[in-house]
């Protein structure tokens, strides 16, 4: 199972820095290193507004074959990259994972890291199809305009409960954002972890293809409302999370930290399962 954790620096910083603290609610206790044991840190990156555009990202880590070069992206030229995320393989047995950062203008900048952890259970989508039996979407808004950097908790309640039933979360759709934002979940039957990733909002925000980037980009609109599909292609395992509904409650949340003020929509998509 995916396991997202969150970065956030009010001011950012035009030259390469890991400045950014642990947001209030990611449930981390220090930056750059899981909560659990034996993790992997298979994705990373970095989301921030338009006048900010990332001018570099990269990772600090003894973990990498070449730590002294490490892995970075500088593009070149004005940029004009607003969302980055990148996939990879580390252990944390030689110490923590750190995202770095440069902007183009100083301003508030969030990182993530998703590592797999073995804990929960998921589903393992068709290959090479979105047209998967038993899905279903349903819209949620968020309980208020959420504080930049600080973990924002939505209850998934729909006004009609779900059938009682297992089921997996596919990904979702997020609009009324100004840009972009960390996105998980949260569920008991998830042993802990948050799966999650960052989301891009092409109805109401800033975004196009040209200013996302990464490696087959669950960034992209292409995989809008199937994150979780993607990540499961490119890792060759199962990341669709499943959780259970066994009564009046679904006992979903949402926790999304943004860069910005904003009330956000958001359309799960999840299939029943059993």
């Amino acid at each position: 199972m995916i396991d997202l954790h969150s970065g956030y620096d009010s001011a950012g910083s035009t030259t390469l820095v890991n400045n950014a603290t642990i947001p209030s609610g990611d449930g981390a206790t220090t930056m750059g290193v899981s909560p659990f044991a034996n993790a992997i840190l298979i994705g990373f990156g970095a989301i921030t507004l338009a006048a900010d555009a990332v001018k570099q990202i990269a990772l600090q880590s003894n973990n990498q074959i070449d730590p002294v070069n490490k892995f970075s992206y500088a593009p070149t030229g004005t940029s004009t990259k607003l969302g980055t995320s990148f996939y990879t393989q580390l252990s944390y047995a030689r110490g923590p994972n750190l995202v770095q950062y440069a902007q183009k203008a100083a301003g508030a900048i969030i990182t993530h890291t998703m590592d797999h952890v073995t804990v929960g259970s998921t589903w393992a989508p068709p290959a090479g199809t979105f047209a998967i039996p038993n899905s279903q979407t349903y819209t949620t808004t968020a309980g208020g305009a959420a504080t930049a950097g600080v973990y924002q908790t939505t209850a998934f309640a729909p006004a009609t409960t779900p059938p009682v039933g297992t089921y997996a979360i596919l990904g979702a759709y997020v609009d009324a954002l100004t840009g972009l934002t960390n996105l998980r979940f949260q569920h008991t039957d998830f042993g802990g972890a948050f799966p999650g990733f960052p989301v891009a909002d092409f109805v109401t925000g800033t975004n196009t293809i040209a200013n996302l980037v990464g490696s087959g980009d669950i960034l992209d609109s292409n995989w809008a409302g199937y994150q979780f599909v993607r990540l499961s292609q490119i890792l060759n395992t199962p990341e669709c999370p499943m959780f259970r509904i066994q009564g009046q409650g679904t006992g979903l949340n949402f926790q999304i930290c943004d860069t910005s003020a904003d009330t956000a929509s958001i359309i799960l998509n999840v299939v029943k399962v059993a």
